[in-house]
């Protein structure tokens, strides 16, 4: 933040003394525009984190229009037709990864926090049944959904398509409260679009103010959402006083984290079995060890997971797939002191794959075993 900000006055200054007003003004206008959308975007994150990706029936279908109007005219062949597709898009969301259960439980959660960060009148409409019919009790409201609605399980489903009905569509709650999140996902979107433009194009005066402050000084592109090459070095680094990273980590470094009551630091009891027996093939580093992951300054971000990483002779040494906790605000400003990519090296991928998965069969396919 301090970098920025005395990047920011360094170009006031430059444009003050060689009478540049327009990057004031548009430091000025983003200023004011990110002040005037403020209450727009918290809601709009807080839509998007509790209701749209935190809740999985947020996303049911609702284009209910063909099959309502097949009831309505009796058109037989077309109700048979709609119905078949209601049947299949119910199984692409109630697939084999869906738990009713873990999706209510989350609910309930998250709705919860919605409400108190997000005023009434600022809600998707339908949310106003909260009140009005449960007297703010959101659990009730949510087992009322997966109870009441064609969704909440494969018993209503069924009961549906067995005999349809015009009226079960029109005030299913979970098609309403989906409804009512795309709509105000919709609105949101619209208010801010405006306000989003004027900010690109003063955003836009800025970065140009910055370039021709610095002349022929090389800046870093923005590459986002395109193909890119960055580079680097393998390398450790010092987060803070009296504590330094190495580069290197081992399986060693895998065993004394294991922890059996967190499933993300389980190890499997063969790998265990492989480290005791020192059975690393001909993965292992030349002292013995076997290596894991690696560090290094290159500069990656978001999207950059499963990125081959190659070294100067152009062979493939690893696959990115991570960053450090220092080295997350890379997105906003490159700190080479503290940023470090992640990567998985590429001998513990090999060893995996062979000695532990028993699948060296793939090495031989990929021609990987010379």
């Amino acid at each position: 933040m301090n970098r920025k900000k005395a990047e920011q006055d360094k170009l006031l200054n430059w444009a003050k003394e060689h009478n540049k007003p327009e990057y004031a003004v548009a430091l000025d206008a983003m200023e004011q525009l990110i002040t005037n959308r403020k209450e727009l975007q918290f809601r709009n994150w807080m839509l998007d984190e509790a209701l749209t990706r935190g809740i999985e029936f947020s996303a049911v279908p609702v284009n209910m229009d063909l099959l309502v109007s097949a009831l309505r005219n009796k058109d037989k062949p077309l109700m048979a037709e709609e119905l078949v597709k209601l049947q299949e898009a119910y199984n692409r969301f109630a697939n084999k990864d869906y738990s009713p259960e873990v999706d209510k439980k989350v609910a309930k959660v998250l709705l919860k926090e919605y409400l108190t960060r997000i005023p009434a009148g600022s809600r998707p409409v339908y949310l106003e049944e909260v009140d009005k019919r449960f007297k703010g009790d959101v659990n009730a409201f949510v087992d009322y959904l997966f109870h009441a609605s064609i969704y909440g399980s494969d018993a209503n489903m069924k009961r549906f398509l067995a005999k349809p009905s015009v009226k079960v569509l029109e005030n299913d709650p979970m098609i309403l409260f989906a409804q009512s999140v795309k709509d105000e996902k919709q609105a949101l979107e619209k208010a801010l679009k405006e306000y989003n433009q004027e900010y690109s194009d003063a955003h836009r005066m800025y970065v140009k103010g910055l370039l021709e402050m610095y002349g022929e000084a090389m800046n870093f592109p923005d590459a986002n959402f395109s193909l890119r090459l960055t580079y680097g070095q393998v390398k450790g680094y010092k987060p803070r006083d009296a504590v330094y990273y190495d580069y290197q980590t081992t399986l060693e470094g895998v065993m004394e984290k294991e922890d059996p009551a967190n499933w993300e630091f389980v190890v499997p009891a063969k790998l265990k079995e492989l480290y005791r027996r020192k059975d690393f093939g001909r993965y292992a580093m030349p002292d013995g060890q076997m290596p894991v992951a690696f560090c290094a300054t290159t500069h990656t971000t978001g999207g950059n997971s499963g990125s081959p990483v190659l070294n100067a002779d152009g062979a493939l040494i690893g696959i990115n797939f991570d960053r450090n906790w220092e080295g997350v605000g890379g997105d906003i400003q490159y700190l080479p002191d503290y940023q470090r990519s992640v990567i998985v090296d590429i001998r513990y991928v090999l060893f995996i794959i062979d000695k532990y998965a028993g699948a060296g069969y793939l090495l031989e396919e990929m021609n990987l075993t010379q």
